[in-house]
């Protein structure tokens, strides 16, 4: 396999917009909190791509306005959803800015469906309806749908693709959202938002620790197997993502203490078959 080499298409990034296009279609509407929160999440990705592509902070200034504009939009989307604005404008602009770059695809918006899809999941949820697991499945693969945005993006801007790495990226996405999800969980029940591990809870009860550590399990092995597979075909980048894991979460199974569940009684929606004990 040739290796992965970084070279930006600067060319795509200097495309100018379509004249035909109206600037309230190219322009969303970002608030500073949006903002704020897009350079706190892009910091330690780059720090990433730095570390793992070797990417010089040249390229990253190059790339880094689409990066934050990107994430900035979603990061606003989330916050109008939140509070039940209308996200459709925003949701437009992202893609109509990204298509005059000729950046847009069918692979970017089946990310993009997966969000909106989760942002739907979550409004049922915080309204108190009780999950299936299939429901915890689109949302665990649904809320880091901006990574995926992300990593898409940056490997359109090389000189090709790295579809292993785009194998392994959603998984650990999801490990990362859930251990994120963990920590802010009691803050998250009070706040009423999406939480995965909450989720988990309102379907299993008392049981939901044992469940999230099975579900961690799985993916902790759907993991190990693309690494085994890379090891095979790239053990450089193999070696320096391991590296770069085991630095966020030691050891083979990143399986943090998981709290007690906090059972959530009299704000949930009838019908549910889930058992509720004390």
């Amino acid at each position: 396999m040739t290796p992965f080499v970084f070279k930006l298409q600067v060319d795509i990034l200097n495309h100018p917009y379509k004249i035909d296009i109206k600037n309230n279609e190219v322009i969303p509407t970002l608030s500073y909190k949006a903002i704020k929160k897009a350079i706190q999440l892009l910091q330690p990705w780059v720090n990433h791509l730095l570390k793992l592509y070797g990417v010089s902070e040249a390229d990253i200034a190059d790339i880094m306005p689409l990066l934050l504009f990107v994430e900035a939009t979603i990061y606003q989307i989330d916050e109008d959803n939140e509070i039940h604005e209308d996200i459709n404008k925003n949701i437009s602009v992202l893609r109509n800015v990204l298509t005059q770059l000729n950046l847009f695809d069918d692979a970017l918006e089946t990310r993009l469906q997966q969000g909106l899809t989760y942002y739907d999941l979550e409004t049922q949820f915080c309204s108190g309806k009780i999950p299936t697991q299939e429901n915890i499945d689109f949302v665990c693969i649904g809320k880091p749908f901006d990574f995926g945005i992300l990593h898409r993006l940056f490997f359109k801007l090389t000189s090709h693709p790295d579809e292993e790495m785009l194998g392994i990226y959603p998984i650990t996405d999801q490990i990362g959202e859930i251990i994120s999800d963990l920590k802010s969980y009691k803050e998250d029940i009070e706040r009423n938002v999406m939480n995965i591990y909450r989720m988990f809870v309102r379907l299993y009860g008392s049981e939901a620790p044992q469940q999230l550590q099975q579900y961690l399990e799985k993916l902790n092995s759907q993991l190990q197997y693309q690494l085994k597979f890379l090891k095979q075909t790239r053990p450089d980048m193999a070696g320096k993502f391991i590296i770069y894991w085991n630095n966020i979460f030691p050891g083979d199974c990143p399986i943090p203490e998981i709290p007690a569940p906090i059972l959530e009684e009299g704000n949930l929606v009838a019908g549910s078959t889930a058992a509720y004990t004390t």
